[in-house]
């Protein structure tokens, strides 16, 4: 949380906030989190919703609320799906304004607002609620790797060249898809 910094700041934690939902929409493959669950707690309640469910990318850090994650574009490891702000995952947005009205910003329905909404570090309004693109839930393995700083360097090195000659398509690049090098 980023304390407000002078006496006209406002804190609001919506960890706070009694009866949080998720509403699942198998059908659309689709769910309305509510901003102050925390994601953990949200990918759980999925994979045991219906024949399971999840993002299909989140970040590594599963213990911030949605509303939170979503504010910072908190990403995961996934080239397909980037972040969790990215237009791929994040369908729909419930925010608080500062004048006090609710409003659904969506791409479709605020293309000029949406890109700032993505990603608006808490400054634009308050997220109340997120609606998230879901996929099928699928068994995942978290593995961390030690290794010495110049084969760390060596390895990106090879990335980084072969991005340079064939973009994201590269064999080097799409194996680091979903995997996390720590």
């Amino acid at each position: 949380m980023c304390a407000a910094s002078d006496a006209r700041g406002v804190n609001i934690l919506l960890t706070e906030v009694a009866n949080k939902r998720i509403v699942v929409d198998e059908k659309a493959a689709t769910a309305k989190i509510d901003a102050g669950i925390i994601l953990h707690d949200a990918l759980d309640y999925l994979a045991q919703y219906g024949s399971g469910w999840s993002l299909a990318a989140f970040p590594w850090f599963t213990f911030q609320t949605t509303g939170g994650a979503i504010a910072t574009g908190s990403h995961g490891s996934s080239l397909s799906f980037g972040s969790l702000s990215n237009d791929a995952q994040l369908l729909a947005l419930d925010v608080v304004l500062a004048n006090g009205s609710l409003v659904q910003i969506s791409k479709a329905a605020h293309p000029d607002l949406w890109p700032a909404f993505q990603v608006s570090v808490g400054r634009l309004g308050i997220i109340t609620a997120v609606t998230m693109k879901l996929v099928p839930n699928a068994a995942m393995q978290r593995r961390m790797n030690h290794v010495g700083l110049q084969s760390f360097l060596a390895a990106m090195m090879r990335v980084q060249d072969a991005y340079i000659r064939e973009g994201e398509a590269a064999p080097e690049v799409r194996a680091l898809d979903g995997v996390r090098h720590v």
